[in-house]
């Protein structure tokens, strides 16, 4: 709500009309300055669109090698764990054992005894998984010991 004050209308008006032309820099009747708008508009529009495209992509090749990564450990433990629970670690080189159901993945393993006493044996066993993933060659290593009791 607006109070008028008598007189006073002239003396706003002219301010008005010396901030409204101080407030604009140029012309607005100018052709072509919508276009110009446009233009600024959509090019701004595509770059942002291009950065967030390029980061949902780059977060589905993350989430890809998670995904196999993760895959590749639990069927290293699962063999690592067929391993301890076999009487013999000659099961660890037979090639049944090494085989994977999932060609994408191959097995390595390697024994090196520790220490042969008279009554046991300290095994150290290696097992390494490997799998191609893009441009990338993977390689998990997981290493344990093996006590052997030769007295059973």
């Amino acid at each position: 709500m607006f109070f008028k004050i008598k007189g006073d209308s002239d003396l706003f008006s002219a301010i008005n009309q010396k901030n409204k032309k101080a407030a604009v820099p140029f012309n607005l009747d100018q052709k072509g300055f919508f276009l110009v708008e446009i233009l600024l508009v959509v090019v701004i529009l595509s770059v942002s669109l291009t950065l967030i495209v390029q980061s949902l992509f780059s977060n589905l090749r993350v989430m890809k090698y998670n995904r196999e990564f993760s895959q590749a450990l639990l069927l290293l433990e699962n063999k690592m764990g067929e391993a301890m629970v076999s009487e013999s670690l000659g099961s660890l080189f037979d090639n049944n054992f090494m085989k994977s159901k999932e060609e994408a993945y191959q097995y390595a393993v390697e024994e090196k005894v520790i220490s042969d006493d008279k009554g046991s044996t300290l095994k150290k066993v290696k097992m390494d998984i490997s799998w191609h993933s893009g441009k990338r060659n993977n390689v998990i290593a997981l290493v344990t010991y093996f006590f052997v009791d030769k007295k059973k």
